[in-house]
């Protein structure tokens, strides 16, 4: 079956200048589902297979379905979510480097263990093989999140230089685009999603199908226009309304996108909308004329740091393929494929 991709997509996971960064947490909320089914299994064992596969069935079934890709692997599924009226379903990767266990077992959330579909005596054959090839995945992605840091030093003498020049305020800009929205006085309101991630294909945004009636693009130099972000998100949380916050994959301090359901408005970096805000309309020129030998400097450090991480992310992905030839050829698709076919008889009896 070919995986036909929802309108919502988006990353819980991201690769960046802290090291890595799991959202798991703030996207899959007991409370706020019927069921949440935890995957676990090696590499190659059919995770994301299953998902695909599940999730496809449901849309073509006409069902509300959002899919979570990987982080370090945009072709490969981190987990779904299956939504018909106020019922959600759960299905999540729960391996390592976001590994998740069973916060209410049995009541909400279960275990399936795909390690239940492996021929043991021929993975305890390649031992050898499996060890080193994980040993060597291990020190790629430790590689990879040295150079990350390297690129977030540089990342964070472009953002103090840039603050010292932002002295223009953006606040009409800000409260226009906030006009619509009322005040409220409580309740959970911020929902986390990515929308990019940083991994062995560089920087990746998503193709997302979603269109909202409003959209505003802001632009900038030297990452100006996350400055305007954050100021927004701060005016935003003053309003105590819901909104989606689509952190930047570098860092959770920096916010790329905001989503406003109360006005249906979109407000992103990037992009190419007919609504912009150019934020280096609010830089003092003569600040950044000065220091622009030193921003050009530290950008260009920057982008070498990421350029090598990249690679070093590239070695790692090797690797994990590598593992992937070993542990496919062990695995009974055909149980799997039971296996899910029972899931979606379960999960659809739940949803009803």
């Amino acid at each position: 079956m070919k995986f036909e991709q929802p309108k919502s997509v988006y990353f819980a996971a991201a690769n960046g200048y802290d090291g890595f960064r799991n959202y798991f947490n703030k996207v899959f909320i007991p409370q706020d589902f019927e069921r949440i089914y935890v995957l676990k299994g090696g590499p190659g064992t059919g995770k994301s297979s299953l998902m695909k596969k599940i999730c496809t069935t449901f849309q073509n079934k006409n069902y509300k379905c959002e899919a979570i890709f990987c982080s370090s692997d945009p072709s490969s599924l981190d987990g779904i979510i299956l939504q018909n009226n106020n019922k959600k379903i759960g299905i999540l990767d729960g391996t390592a480097p976001h590994e998740t266990d069973a916060k209410i077992p049995g009541a909400i959330d279960e275990i399936i263990n795909l390690g239940d579909y492996w021929n043991d005596k021929t993975l305890k054959s390649k031992k050898k093989s499996i060890l080193k090839l994980n040993e060597n995945k291990s020190y790629r992605y430790s590689q990879a999140y040295n150079y990350l840091r390297i690129a977030g030093c540089f990342a964070d003498n472009i953002r103090r230089t840039v603050e010292s020049a932002y002295k223009i305020s953006e606040a009409k800009i800000i409260n226009d685009i906030l006009f619509d929205i009322k005040q409220k006085n409580e309740g959970r309101n911020e929902q986390i999603k990515l929308n990019s991630s940083f991994s062995k294909n560089g920087y990746t945004r998503l193709n997302t199908k979603e269109n909202y009636p409003k959209e505003i693009s802001v632009s900038g130099v030297f990452g100006s226009e996350y400055i305007f972000t954050d100021n927004l998100l701060n005016e935003v949380k003053k309003l105590c309304c819901e909104y989606t916050r689509f952190p930047s994959p570098f860092s959770d301090r920096l916010t790329e996108a905001i989503y406003l359901p109360e006005s249906d408005t979109l407000i992103t970096v990037g992009g190419d909308y007919e609504n912009t805000v150019d934020t280096s309309a609010f830089l003092d020129c003569g600040i950044i004329n000065y220091n622009k030998e030193h921003l050009s400097y530290y950008a260009k450090q920057r982008e070498d740091a990421l350029s090598h991480a990249k690679h070093e992310f590239l070695l790692a992905s090797n690797a994990h393929f590598e593992l992937e030839e070993i542990y496919t050829p062990c695995m009974n698709f055909e149980g799997i494929s039971k296996l899910t076919n029972s899931l979606i008889i379960e999960i659809e009896e739940i949803l009803r």
